[in-house]
């Protein structure tokens, strides 16, 4: 069975983990033969303006968007959950408060990547998170 074409969007106010984390996608994607785009954006602005423009069927986004310690991340997913989107999301944290966690928890995240997260950590969540095998 072909596996459908995926578009992905990750959010991380880090320049550098975002191109990382495109890269294992890039690789993801390739390996398992899927069709595939990905948008990256900085911060919750420029991921508010993509979720307004596009369709994603997976979200990683990084919990603390501002550096500050916050949990603005989880923006980002309610933002897309009031535009009816169906997708699969994933957050990544260098630290999990248990306040974010029981928050994403309830906004149905899949997994938890905790930073520094390594590609077999990113290979089996998106994986997990699309329902593949």
């Amino acid at each position: 069975m072909e596996k459908e074409a995926v578009r992905a969007l990750v959010v991380d106010d880090y320049g550098p983990i975002r191109e990382l984390t495109g890269e294992m996608l890039e690789h993801i994607f390739e390996q398992k033969a899927v069709e595939f785009e990905f948008d990256m954006a900085g911060d919750l602005k420029a991921a508010f303006q993509l979720l307004d423009r596009n369709r994603y069927q997976l979200i990683i986004t990084d919990l603390s968007l501002s550096g500050n310690g916050s949990i603005d991340g989880l923006s980002v997913i309610k933002y897309a959950n009031s535009q009816e989107q169906d997708f699969a999301w994933l957050l990544m944290t260098g630290e999990l408060l248990p306040k974010a966690k029981v928050e994403a928890k309830k906004l149905s995240v899949v997994a938890f990547l905790e930073k520094p997260f390594d590609m077999r950590a990113i290979h089996d969540s998106v994986v997990l998170a699309l329902g593949w095998k």
